[in-house]
């Protein structure tokens, strides 16, 4: 894991580099539009129907099994092809014959096509443990769109960028095509397919729901036609991306073993699951709270992003519920009772496109001081609920507590301001190291497990 993640943050290097230079090269509005474009294609991927989590949960549950396993995967990537190749045609059909939209489109469909290929290629390689790998090819992607950039600085625009993305997941599908030979049409099996979807479908809704609680704000501004403030929420969700990145690849690369341990019904008190979860609430306590900096840091370096910072904190906030729930999660979606939650989160982005609808002046930060305060509701009773079922890793109360943890921070930090959001921080500083101390010095006394 400590392999992975260095070489992980190596790629965050990357990433971070051809976001803080588009951003500069673009302006706001521009990259607003890029970064618009960027989630309507993430969004697209959808239409697959969960096969990307489904394939996940049924390799979990036929480890061992080589000849299931090669059906699974053929027949995942067959049906994600067709998926694609409706989206493209789609696409060039929109433009080009009912004269919709224009050749920027076009590339959105042509990254989507890529996309829901590349997203299955990646998680059959992380099931079989192969994360050095899977971080490589994605540094080896993610390098075009930054060379790309370096190459035409202030010439660039976002068809070029676009085109750029493109060439990337091309380069990394093709790599990870030489070791997928084993995969042919004819171990294709419906049955097989209905199975993956029917396991991923409900995962899929929760994923979607769950992206669409930050991205709707940025939707919702373009609806209002709020101009720079779209390039600020753009430019807040691209920081909190890269600050959550370390922690949101550890619940990744760990989401197939976790998975297959709570298949088989192995959750015990102080195990790996335990120590993740002391790892998340960390993190997360310290992930925030740097966000606070850059209400000092913007206005000397990216000037004309200046007060995004708010939106950052706020994005970070409410995608903070994902890592706290890790387990919760796995554990609704191998035991197949994803729906109710995922329906928790739907009410939460169907209040907010509401209150946008109805009241079109609302403020940005209100609505999502509102969506945080309703997610936090619903973790609380989603926990509660995982424990009801059996899934018991540790206490109850610390839990219930931590989940409370993104509200306090978020009405500390706009009711009394940056001193009040450190004053929370502190507070559950202390009291992970209480809750959590044992933990950690049993990973620092063990650091090869």
């Amino acid at each position: 894991m400590i392999s992975f993640l260095l070489a992980k943050y190596l790629s965050l290097a990357v990433i971070s580099a051809r976001a803080l230079l588009l951003a500069a090269l673009l302006g706001p509005a521009s990259y607003g539009v890029l970064g618009t474009l960027v989630l309507a294609q993430q969004n697209l991927s959808y239409l697959a129907l969960g096969a990307r989590d489904g394939l996940t949960v049924k390799l979990a549950q036929a480890h061992n099994n080589r000849e299931r396993v090669l059906l699974i995967c053929s027949s995942t990537l067959f049906w994600v092809w067709c998926i694609g190749t409706l989206i493209l045609v789609s696409s060039f059909v929109l433009v080009y014959v009912a004269g919709k939209g224009n050749a920027t489109w076009v590339w959105v469909g042509v990254i989507s096509y890529l996309s829901v290929i590349n997203e299955i290629l990646v998680n059959i390689s992380r099931d079989k443990d192969k994360l050095l790998r899977v971080v490589a090819t994605e540094l080896t992607a993610n390098s075009v769109p930054l060379l790309t950039a370096l190459a035409f600085l202030h010439r660039i625009d976002v068809n070029v960028v676009l085109m750029s993305i493109a060439a990337g997941l091309v380069l990394s599908i093709v790599i990870y095509g030489i070791d997928s030979r084993a995969y042919t049409w004819t171990l294709v099996s419906g049955r097989i397919t209905r199975g993956v979807i029917f396991a991923g479908v409900q995962m899929a809704l929760m994923s979607f729901v769950g992206t669409s609680i930050t991205t709707v704000f940025i939707f919702s501004a373009n609806a209002l036609k709020l101009g720079k403030t779209i390039g600020l929420l753009v430019f807040a969700n691209s920081l909190c991306t890269i600050v959550l990145y370390g922690l949101n690849m550890m619940a990744w690369a760990a989401t197939s073993s976790s998975m297959k341990s709570l298949y088989a019904n192995q959750s015990p008190d102080g195990g790996r699951g335990a120590r993740l979860r002391a790892v998340f609430r960390l993190g997360l306590i310290v992930c925030v709270s740097a966000m606070l900096a850059l209400k000092v840091a913007l206005p000397f370096v990216l000037k004309a992003y200046a007060g995004s910072e708010a939106f950052a904190v706020y994005m970070c906030l409410l995608q903070s519920y994902s890592l706290l729930l890790y387990r919760e999660f796995n554990f609704l979606a191998v035991t197949s009772r994803s729906l109710w939650i995922a329906a928790g989160y739907g009410s939460v982005l169907l209040f907010t496109i509401g209150m946008v609808m109805l009241f079109p002046r609302v403020s940005i930060i209100l609505l999502m001081q509102i969506s945080l305060m309703l997610l936090c509701a619903i973790s609380l009773c989603c926990a509660y609920i995982c424990r009801r079922l059996g899934l018991r890793d540790q206490r109850g109360w610390p839990q219930y507590v931590f989940l409370c943890f993104p509200v306090l921070f978020g009405t500390g930090f706009t009711t009394l301001g940056v001193g009040a959001a450190i004053a929370v921080s502190l507070t559950y500083s202390v009291l992970w190291l209480m809750v959590d101390g044992t933990i950690v010095r049993g990973l620092i006394a063990r650091p090869a497990t």
